[in-house]
């Protein structure tokens, strides 16, 4: 192999002579230093500037790749190649042929070029049956036995619910109406229940599948694990092994629970 070729993983090569656009990543090289924002030391920001410190962070990143991707994007909206710009990885998904994909290699600004595979994360379950014990009994119940199994009602007696502790989840998405975890989004406005503080969801919300601005989860299977997590019913059990944390989320999984 080339360098060039050596650039391209093993699915991507294994596409030679073919002529149909498919999704792939490209990755860019970098020399960022990521520690050095993050340090207190050298970003002169104390343990207590927590958030500024986070702020420099991604900063740093969305600089780095914007000077990273810029002439590659460039090229791109030239040759009405679709895109999607990834700051975090510095990364770019690009629709496009092997030969296109094999042309770009040879760019010396590019790592390492990967096929981007749809796969499915959750699997389907079989439906299962409604649980035999009363849900009168379940309500009662304050400690239900899957908090009792991993040991959280010890902790709780401990003081330790999740104070302070926030969660975040990428799933299917989650449903931010659902009684059992409604209070406990980081975006949640007690003073107006039915709708959050929208200053609050740009930072614990993204959908990744179909841009919607509200949390939702077509699937449940976000749902599920959230109340695993936090869950708690008002006015009756707690299901969540850290109730009093907050959560936020991001939807990756479409419908079928699936992704790239």
């Amino acid at each position: 192999l080339n360098s060039h070729s050596k650039k391209m993983s093993e699915e991507v090569l294994a596409l030679k002579g073919t002529t149909k656009n498919r999704n792939f990543l490209i990755q860019l090289n970098t020399d960022l230093q990521i520690d050095y924002y993050s340090n207190e030391k050298s970003s002169g920001l104390s343990v207590s500037d927590k958030k500024a410190r986070k702020i420099n962070v991604v900063y740093a990143l969305k600089q780095d790749a914007e000077k990273k991707q810029g002439p590659l994007i460039e090229r791109f909206k030239k040759e009405k190649i679709e895109y999607k710009s990834f700051f975090v990885v510095n990364m770019i998904q690009v629709k496009t042929s092997y030969s296109k994909i094999a042309e770009l290699a040879e760019d010396p600004t590019i790592k390492k070029i990967y096929l981007d595979n749809k796969i499915q994360v959750i699997q389907p379950e079989p439906v299962q049956s409604e649980p035999t014990q009363p849900k009168s009994e379940i309500m009662a119940d304050t400690t239900l036995w899957n908090i009792r199994n991993v040991g959280a009602d010890a902790a709780w007696s401990m003081g330790y619910k999740g104070e302070g502790v926030v969660i975040g989840i990428i799933d299917s998405g989650a449903d931010w109406s659902h009684s059992a975890i409604k209070n406990q989004f980081r975006a949640y406005d007690p003073s107006n229940p039915s709708s959050p503080n929208y200053e609050e969801l740009k930072y614990s919300w993204t959908d990744l599948v179909n841009n919607q601005n509200l949390p939702y989860d077509d699937n449940g299977h976000g749902t599920h694990c959230l109340g695993t997590m936090v869950g708690a019913i008002p006015g009756g059990s707690i299901i969540g092994v850290a109730p009093k944390a907050t959560w936020i989320a991001a939807k990756a999984l479409d419908s079928s629970g699936f992704a790239y």
